[in-house]
């Protein structure tokens, strides 16, 4: 005689299965990656790299490397910004100074 109804398999410990373990870690460092952004000092949201900063002020890319640590950087990018803003260079990105 057959039992008409099949065993149902027990659900598995989701530790011992290494991709549940490894997507868990991933969103994990994604959920601290982002908060580490937030809390961060570098305003990403309205830094610029060199290029765009180079086609904003109306200047090559090669001008802005080559001037970017000047102390006279902001006063420079300040007169060339159509809408006057100085900006610094910092953590490999240009931010303004409001």
């Amino acid at each position: 005689m057959v039992d008409s109804e099949a065993a149902e398999p027990l659900p598995a410990d989701w530790t011992k299965r290494p991709e549940a373990v490894i997507l868990i870690l991933f969103a994990t460092l994604l959920v601290l990656w982002q908060i580490y952004l937030d809390l961060s000092e570098i305003d990403v949201e309205n830094s610029l790299s060199g290029r765009k900063l180079a086609q904003r002020l109306g200047v090559s890319y090669s001008t802005i490397a080559r001037r970017r640590e000047q102390a006279s950087f902001g006063e420079w990018s300040k007169s060339l910004d159509p809408d006057g803003i100085a900006w610094v260079y910092s953590d490999g990105r240009f931010m303004p100074l409001f």
